[in-house]
C-alpha cells in the first residue's frame, strides 16, 4: 500500500518517472489494482502520453466499477485536449446525467455547457479585412550613401493598403482536417503609382492531428502584379510539424520548397531572379498573461538558387515577437528581426560578393473598438546594410487602420 501512496506523492510533486516506477512495484503486490491503474492514467496524462492513459483509465473501470465516473471524466478531458470536442461534450453530458449531484457530475455539466457553446459558435467560414493609411519614408528604397542616389528625391509617399483573408474549414472526421485559404493585398500610392501592388495567394492546408501534436502540408500559389502589370508567380510546399514541449509551450519544424517565376524580362541575364528556394524553419512559442498573449521566436535557413548569377544566396533569419494585453481592450505587439543574406557569386557589375543584413523593428498598438473591430496604430523601421552601397537603405512606415473579423 505504501507504494501506491508514494506514487501519489510523486505525482503531486511532478516527479512522474519515479511515480511510474512506484506503480510498477505496487503492481507486483496487486494490493489495489483499480486505483493503481487510475493513478497511472493521471501520471500518463501529465506526461502527455494520451493513448496509454486512455488504456489505463479503461483498465481501471473494468477492475473497479466504482471508479467509472472518475475515469470517464478523465477520458473526456483527454478528448477535449486532443481535438475531439464533440466526443468530449457527449461524454461529459453522459457523466452529468448519471450522477448530477456528484463532484464529477457538476464539473462535467460545466464542461459540457462550455464545449457545447464553443461548438455552436464554430464557423466553417471566417475572414478578415484590414484597411490602413500609411506614410512610407522610402518607397523606392533610395540608397543611403551612394553616388547613384545623388539627385534622387520624392522617395516618400502616402499609401492606402487593403489586406483581405478568407478561410473555409469544412467539418471532417478527426484526426484529419483541412483548410482552404485566400489572402489578398492591395496598395495604392498617392504619387508613386508605379509602385502600386496587388498580391493574391491561394492555399490548401491538409492536416493530421496526433493528440496535441499535428502535421500539416500547406500548398500555396501566389500571383503578384506591380503597376497593374504581371510581376511574379510562385508555388510553395511547406511540410510542418507542430508539437507541445511543455505547459503553455509549443514548437514547430518546417521544410520549404518554393518555385519563383518573375514575369518581366530582366535587364540582363545575371539579374534574372527566377529561383528555386529550399529551407528549414524552427519556431518556439509560449503563452503569457493567462493565455491572452504570447512570446514567439523563429529561425529560418533558406537557400535560393537563382537563374541569374547576382541573385543566388544563403539566408539566415532570426526573429522574435510578443503580444501583450495591457487591458481587456488594448494589446501591444512588438517584433524584432535580423535577416542575413550571403550571395554566392561575385557581382557582375560591382566586382565583389554581395552581403546584406536587414534589421526590422515594429511596434503595434491594438484597441478593441467592438467584438469584431480593432483600431491599430503601427510603426515599422527597416535598415538594410550592404557591402555594395547601392543596396544599403533605411525606411520608416507609420500607419493607422482598422481590422475587422467576421
Amino acid at each position: 500500500q505504501a507504494y501506491l501512496e508514494l506514487a501519489d506523492a510523486y505525482y503531486v510533486t511532478d516527479q512522474l518517472d519515479p511515480a511510474l516506477r512506484a506503480l510498477d512495484l505496487e503492481q507486483r503486490e496487486n494490493i489495489d489494482p483499480g486505483q493503481a491503474a487510475f493513478l497511472r492514467g493521471l501520471v500518463l496524462v501529465k506526461k502527455r502520453a494520451y493513448a496509454p492513459a486512455l488504456a489505463s483509465f479503461d483498465q481501471a473501470k473494468s477492475i473497479d466499477p466504482k471508479l467509472a465516473l472518475a475515469c470517464d471524466y478523465q477520458i473526456a478531458l483527454i478528448y477535449a485536449r486532443t481535438g475531439k470536442q464533440a466526443e468530449a461534450r457527449d461524454l461529459f453530458q453522459t457523466i452529468a446525467e448519471k450522477d448530477a449531484e456528484s463532484d464529477e457530475g457538476r464539473m462535467a455539466r460545466q464542461q459540457a455547457d462550455t464545449l457545447n457553446a464553443r461548438l455552436k459558435t464554430r464557423k466553417s467560414f471566417s475572414g478578415m479585412a484590414n484597411v490602413q493609411y500609411q506614410y512610407d519614408s522610402n518607397v523606392i528604397l533610395k540608397p543611403d550613401q551612394s553616388a547613384a542616389a545623388q539627385g534622387i528625391s520624392g522617395q516618400s509617399d502616402m499609401v492606402a493598403v487593403l489586406a483581405l483573408r478568407a478561410e473555409y474549414a469544412p467539418e471532417v472526421q478527426l484526426p484529419y482536417s483541412a483548410k482552404f485559404q485566400y489572402s489578398g493585398y492591395l496598395s495604392s500610392h498617392q504619387k508613386l503609382r508605379t509602385y502600386d501592388m496587388q498580391s493574391h495567394t491561394l492555399a490548401v492546408v491538409p492536416s493530421y492531428r496526433m493528440n496535441e501534436n499535428s502535421a500539416s502540408l500547406p500548398i500555396t500559389f501566389n500571383y503578384t502584379l506591380l503597376d497593374n502589370t504581371r510581376y511574379l508567380q510562385a508555388y510553395a510546399l511547406t511540410p510542418t510539424y507542430s508539437f507541445v514541449i511543455g505547459e503553455g509551450q509549443n514548437a514547430q519544424v518546417s521544410i520549404l520548397y518554393q518555385k519563383k517565376d518573375f514575369l518581366q524580362a530582366p535587364a540582363f541575364s545575371a539579374e534574372n531572379q527566377d529561383a528555386t528556394d529550399t529551407g528549414l524553419g524552427l519556431a518556439w512559442s509560449r503563452a503569457i498573461a493567462d493565455q491572452r498573449g504570447f512570446l514567439n521566436l523563429r529561425y529560418d535557413l533558406t537557400k535560393e538558387n537563382a537563374t541569374g548569377a547576382n541573385w543566388s544566396y544563403l539566408g539566415n533569419k532570426l526573429g522574435g515577437s510578443m503580444l501583450y494585453p495591457f487591458t481587456e481592450k488594448s494589446r501591444l505587439a512588438l517584433g524584432l528581426e535580423a535577416d542575413r543574406l550571403d550571395f554566392d557569386n561575385v557581382h557582375t557589375v560591382f566586382g565583389v560578393k554581395r552581403a546584406d543584413t536587414t534589421y526590422t523593428a515594429s511596434a503595434q498598438m491594438l484597441y478593441a473598438l467592438t467584438h469584431a473591430f480593432d483600431g491599430q496604430l503601427q510603426y515599422v523601421w527597416t535598415q538594410n546594410d550592404s557591402n555594395i552601397p547601392v543596396y544599403a537603405y533605411h525606411k520608416s512606415v507609420l500607419s493607422i487602420g482598422v481590422n475587422a473579423r467576421f
